[in-house]
């Protein structure tokens, strides 16, 4: 409904450097609404709920204790214009953003698989010179997914490359009148291009 939100959460594990195979884990969250999305790292919220408390309480949060954020980045998808927004979250000495149509090039199979009681269909597309494996449910017909993934006819529950070097799985969803959130007005992002970003 539209005093509703729901909230998707996905863990996301990825292999920690291209030198070093072990695996690190991090949980995120998928705030969707009628017409865009919001995808954060738990991380963050929970760094943003530390922090304003410690605002509020006239103390000086530690910084150095606050979770990591994996991705170090936060995303918006609007899904009417199929375009998603970069924003970099990496404490470095300015901020970035950016926007992107993606092209998938999604291509749905005759796979299934059973994800949290949900029947799923597999689908393969390509990003960034990567190709990836979705499994989406048609019974939660919204096309959205994790991290800039979206565009399939259905919610994608699970998605990892084809080198296993990231991986996101779904862990639960709710609706909920309170939407989970991290207040992107404070920080100054400056628009660039996603190629400019990489060079940066």
């Amino acid at each position: 409904s539209n005093a509703q939100q729901m909230i998707v959460k996905y863990e996301y594990d990825k292999q920690r450097t291209v030198v070093d195979s072990s695996r690190v884990t991090g949980m995120y969250f998928l705030s969707i609404d009628q017409e865009k999305s919001f995808f954060f790292s738990e991380a963050e919220y929970i760094s943003d709920s530390i922090v304003h408390h410690a605002k509020e309480n006239g103390k000086r949060p530690d910084f150095k204790s606050l979770p990591d954020d994996l991705l170090e980045s936060f995303i918006t998808k609007h899904r009417n214009e199929k375009s998603i927004t970069f924003y970099s979250n990496g404490f470095m000495e300015n901020e970035f953003e950016y926007t992107e149509i993606p092209d998938f090039k999604w291509e749905i199979t005759k796979e299934t698989k059973n994800i949290l009681g949900y029947k799923t269909i597999m689908a393969i597309g390509t990003y960034a010179g990567r190709d990836y494996k979705a499994y989406f449910t048609d019974e939660i017909p919204i096309a959205e997914g994790p991290y800039k993934f979206f565009g399939l006819p259905g919610l994608i529950l699970e998605i990892g490359d084809t080198e296993n070097l990231h991986h996101f799985i779904v862990k639960g969803l709710e609706l909920a009148k309170t939407q989970k959130t991290v207040d992107l007005t404070k920080t100054k992002f400056v628009k660039t291009t996603r190629r400019k970003y990489f060079e940066l």
